[in-house]
């Protein structure tokens, strides 16, 4: 059974019956608590800054533990936001519980466990303090999005 036959589905029992190993730029692992009607749904955070603080703010956000940077497939800085730092935490995809990438002079974090946005929220803000101002968080379509992307 796939994502398609049963949209509540998490993406860590598709690959278990696929026999595929998850990796971490196909985006955040969908849980159930993120599908609202059999619609799949992720929350994003956007703060904004000063394009003059942007090489501080991709130097900053290698301090917040468990943070992991990658290009996940775009010419934009991009980090992975891990809950532990478990040896095989970046090929789990039971850990990664955020995705922080630049847009622009923007941060989008994007989680998909409520529990998980307050954290990543709040630990972007204590490292980056006043360099960084919430402009809006939204639920997305995490599909819609890997559509959009270059």
């Amino acid at each position: 059974m796939t994502r398609q036959d049963d949209p509540t589905l998490d993406w860590t029992d598709e690959l278990d019956e696929l026999g595929k190993e998850y990796q971490p730029e196909w985006g955040l692992p969908l849980r159930s608590e993120g599908f609202s009607a059999g619609i799949p749904r992720v929350t994003a955070d956007y703060l904004d800054f000063d394009s003059v603080d942007r090489e501080s703010i991709a130097r900053l956000l290698l301090e917040i533990e468990h943070v992991v940077s990658s290009d996940c497939g775009s010419s934009e800085p991009c980090y992975y936001v891990f809950e532990s730092a478990a040896e095989n935490a970046v090929y789990d995809p039971r850990t990664l519980i955020g995705i922080v990438t630049f847009r622009g002079n923007q941060l989008r974090i994007e989680t998909s466990v409520s529990k998980h946005t307050v954290l990543v929220r709040a630990a972007v803000e204590r490292v980056l303090g006043g360099l960084v101002r919430h402009r809006a968080q939204v639920l997305e379509d995490p599909f819609e999005d890997c559509l959009t992307r270059p």
